[in-house]
């Protein structure tokens, strides 16, 4: 028996001993589990980043195909403008290429016509007004023709600078407004439940009310 508690040794050494093994084990415990944590906390963070990152894209793609199409709606609104404004020119243009041709005509008449010597005096007078009053309309004419050339010239420069500009403002603005939201330190400023949010609990049906 003396053997025997020689080599149990003294009480107090065995309860300092396992007090020590406790202790141990419950760090191990405490870092494992701080380990495990930290391993599940990165990997939704990466998780979530990198959806962020596929979100932006997406996003990006979409506004490129939006701003796409505003300019191309642009273009083609500018085209039907100055499409109608060449129609417009070149019917004035006719219309005055026809009355010039009248007019050469009636300015023959009037310089080489020749009336006979036996009329009577009115007939040369009624035959000069109408020849003159003639000559003088359609000169009215062709230079209100040029008249309104011009002005649908500037009315047609005046929409397409005031009324119908391209779209670069509006689309510089909104890159700049995209800018900040864009990049990788938006994503860091973001709450921390939606940082770490699991990717399960993403879905509207297990989403929470605020999120939804």
């Amino acid at each position: 028996e003396s053997e025997r508690a020689h080599f149990a040794g003294p009480p107090s050494h065995a309860h300092t001993l396992q007090a020590a093994l406790a202790s141990n084990m419950l760090l191990s415990l405490l870092g494992l589990a701080a380990g495990g944590t930290y391993s599940w906390a990165s990997s939704i963070y990466s998780y979530n980043r990198d959806a962020w990152m596929n979100d932006i894209q997406v996003r990006q793609a979409h506004d490129f195909q939006y701003e796409n199409m505003q300019i191309a709606t642009h273009g083609m609104s500018r085209e039907e403008v100055r499409d109608r404004t060449q129609a417009a020119i070149t019917k004035l243009s006719n219309y005055i290429l026809v009355t010039t041709l009248i007019l050469s005509l009636a300015a023959e008449m009037l310089v080489e016509g020749q009336m006979p010597d036996d009329c009577a005096d009115f007939v040369l007078n009624v035959y000069m007004l109408c020849l003159g009053s003639a000559i003088f309309y359609l000169v009215l004419s062709i230079l209100f023709g040029v008249a309104a050339s011009n002005i649908i010239y500037e009315s047609s420069a005046s929409l397409l600078t005031d009324k119908v500009p391209p779209p670069w403002n509006s689309i510089d603005m909104s890159m700049r407004q995209r800018q900040d939201h864009e990049q990788t330190r938006a994503f860091e400023r973001r709450p921390w439940h939606e940082i770490f949010l699991p990717p399960l609990f993403q879905s509207r049906r297990w989403a929470p009310s605020w999120q939804r």
